[in-house]
């Protein structure tokens, strides 16, 4: 061949994947604006709040009700382009979260409910994103929830309990620690690391959260705040993923599919090249046209009844216990997740 036309067939083929990659650059940049504004339009539906569903095992009748625990996920995926009518709305939720008696505690919703340690941790780690003061005494805030080198979830004595178990939902919980041990990193306090049980894979056993990943996407967070405080599981989530480049759903009512896919990529420390690009691909393939990702997602369970046994029992009888759980009515959380996951492989690519 001669080297003229050789140099003008490799210079079309460099522009080829050049332009290849802006486009699907620029796909995704459209996704994730079209995915932030479906956000503020459930804002704007439900009156400046996230809503979600309340369920439970007890015969209790659903409620809808607006949490803080979408507020940190928001604020997450809105990025660099909060808007101030974004952060007004944030912050009016932070303010009808706070126990209301100047403890510097936080609840899970509007309507009565106990305050309670990771909702707490959401609304400080939300605080420092939002480029609020971090409280000096913020230890001193987390004291009724120590125990045992962690925290309960609850304040054992506004629930009135006798007898808490490590396991039971009262006790400390994985991911309850590594939130706060994030809050508590943001503020440049150091924590006691939580050991936690590792499943069939080898990875880390969530409670709470009905996912694989939940725990693993925290630990990622803290070594981003806090270098080497947690294991790298990069090895046990690549192994898992299958070969349409999404990860499985969690079994017993878990998370979905593209929920525990946007948790593995959120979770890994390295992204390799290959992986990643079928991982984005599926993550493009399950967002709706209205910017939304999938709706319907568990997003949290609390177990009664489980004291005495240990987590792996717990997590394998669930429908023995009474539970109550929140569902993802309006693609919040899964829609921040979606556009957090798209915004990590964008950014490295």
């Amino acid at each position: 061949m001669h080297p003229r036309i050789f140099a003008i067939l490799f210079v079309v083929i460099i522009l080829c994947i050049a332009l290849v990659c802006f486009k699907r650059e620029t796909t995704d940049i459209v996704r994730i604006r079209r995915g932030r504004q479906y956000l503020r339009r459930i804002l704007r539906k439900h009156g400046g709040n996230f809503p979600e569903k309340w369920d439970s095992t007890d015969g209790s009748h659903p409620n809808v009700r607006s949490s803080l625990w979408n507020v940190l996920f928001a604020v997450q995926a809105f990025g660099n382009e909060l808007t101030n009518n974004d952060r007004r709305a944030m912050l009016r939720i932070l303010n009808q979260l706070t126990d209301g008696r100047g403890f510097g505690l936080y609840r899970f919703c509007i309507v009565p409910c106990p305050v309670d340690s990771d909702d707490t941790a959401f609304a400080y780690r939300t605080r420092a994103l939002l480029g609020l003061s971090t409280p000096p005494d913020l230890v001193k805030i987390f004291s009724p929830f120590q125990d045992s080198h962690s925290w309960t979830t609850f304040i054992r004595k506004d629930l009135h309990t006798t007898r808490p178990n490590l396991f039971t939902r009262y006790g400390p919980h994985p991911e309850v620690h590594a939130n706060i041990a994030i809050a508590m990193a943001l503020a440049g306090i150091s924590t006691s690391p939580f050991r936690t049980e590792e499943d069939e894979f080898g990875l880390p056993r969530n409670y709470h959260y009905p996912s694989r990943f939940y725990l693993t996407h925290l630990f990622r967070q803290l070594n981003a705040v806090s270098p080497g405080s947690c294991k790298n599981y990069d090895n046990e989530i690549y192994n898992l993923q299958m070969k349409d480049g999404g990860w499985p759903a969690h079994p017993n009512n878990g998370y979905p599919r593209i929920v525990e896919t946007c948790l593995a990529v959120l979770s890994l420390e390295t992204l390799r090249l290959d992986e990643v690009a079928r991982a984005a691909s599926f993550i493009r393939s399950r967002q709706s046209k209205n910017g939304a990702w999938e709706r319907g997602c568990r997003i949290w369970n609390y177990y009664d009844d489980t004291e005495g046994i240990t987590l792996r029992e717990a997590m394998n009888s669930l429908s023995s216990h009474k539970r109550w759980w929140a569902v993802d009515t309006h693609a919040v959380f899964s829609t921040c997740l979606g556009i957090q996951a798209l915004q990590c492989l964008q950014e490295n690519s």
